[in-house]
């Protein structure tokens, strides 16, 4: 399988796709080139809105699942603002839901999708790889409108 049963034939990791992509990464005990700063900097991020991975997870802190729970937390935080009138709230949240985006998951993201997409032609997977991307083009953009207000859906 492509992602599950390994020899896995794309890579999860953020932190090994910035390192292919962007240097600056250093080779871990199985052989496999990682930047251990990206998966540091994802869990800073995490730590920063009192948020950690629990420890039976078992996946590291840039893993794309772990990636991909984040920012769903972010899209939830700001939609709940939304809902409670609380533009100011959900504008702070869609902020740090870009920042993460553009210095985390976005470019990963989208390698991961294209990889994916090279190397099969199975219906889920390029259903997922395509949605993978897509949401990694839209969250660079955020929700917010030039007027200061937020687009519907």
């Amino acid at each position: 399988m492509l992602h599950v049963t390994p020899p896995r034939k794309v890579n999860l990791q953020a932190s090994w796709w910035m390192r292919r992509h962007c240097g600056n990464g250093e080779t871990s005990n199985a052989g496999k080139t990682m930047n251990p700063g990206e998966a540091t900097g994802v869990a800073r991020e995490y730590r920063a809105l009192g948020l950690r991975i629990r420890a039976d997870v078992g996946t590291p802190p840039d893993h794309i699942a772990n990636e991909l729970d984040f920012m769903a937390y972010l899209y939830d935080m700001e939609a709940n603002a939304l809902e409670e009138c609380d533009e100011s709230s959900a504008h702070d949240w869609g902020t740090i839901s870009l920042a993460f985006a553009r210095a985390h998951f976005s470019y990963p993201a989208q390698l991961m999708a294209r990889e994916t997409l090279r190397l099969t032609e199975a219906p889920i997977h390029v259903f997922c790889a395509h949605l993978l991307d897509a949401l990694a083009c839209e969250s660079l953009h955020g929700t917010s409108t030039s007027d200061g207000g937020y687009d519907d859906w």
